[in-house]
């Protein structure tokens, strides 16, 4: 499916990513609704591009595990699942090759990032560091408390309530 249309069929979803364990490291595929049949992590992310030139990947995702499943093992696949991520972006954001669907993904959310800050923030990029922290505030506020943008979203199925995390994962290159 592409980008094009997983935009038309789950709208701002498509600039989620769906995490699951591989035979070697995480799949890291495009946001659907399919049940969950493992532990798996909903993200969704926002670039920023700071007054230094480089960029930073502001997350905020949900896991969902099976009943039962302790919570320090979600907690552990949720940290490892979210570093994945992070590898893959920093590969893209700095040339080196990555799965093309996931490579239209991450410029959809580089281009609504942008557009966003441009509306919220009345710029788009050379956010200071303290700025980061207020933007980045103010978007996990909104994902979590206004929009309730995890919940109307997630796949229903035999998982116990979804685990969050939300944060900063590191400078991703140069602009």
């Amino acid at each position: 499916m592409t980008y094009a249309e997983r935009k038309k069929k789950y709208g701002r979803y498509a600039n989620c990513f769906r995490i699951t364990k591989a035979e070697v490291g995480y799949k890291v595929v495009p946001f659907n609704t399919e049940n969950a049949k493992e532990t798996t992590t909903f993200v969704t992310l926002l670039m920023l591009e700071k007054s230094d030139g480089h960029f930073s990947m502001e997350y905020n995702s949900r896991t969902a595990s099976n009943p039962g499943q302790a919570i320090v093992e979600v907690e552990r696949f949720r940290d490892a699942a979210i570093g994945w991520l992070h590898t893959i972006w920093n590969d893209w954001l700095n040339g080196r090759p990555v799965d093309p669907e996931l490579k239209e993904v991450f410029e959809a959310i580089a281009v609504d990032s942008r557009e966003l800050l441009q509306q919220i923030e009345g710029k788009s990029r050379g956010f200071t560091e303290a700025e980061v922290k207020d933007v980045c505030a103010d978007w996990h506020e909104a994902l979590d408390n206004q929009v309730g943008f995890w919940e109307q979203c997630l796949p229903s199925g035999n998982f116990q309530p979804p685990s969050g995390l939300k944060g900063t994962v590191g400078i991703g290159g140069n602009a």
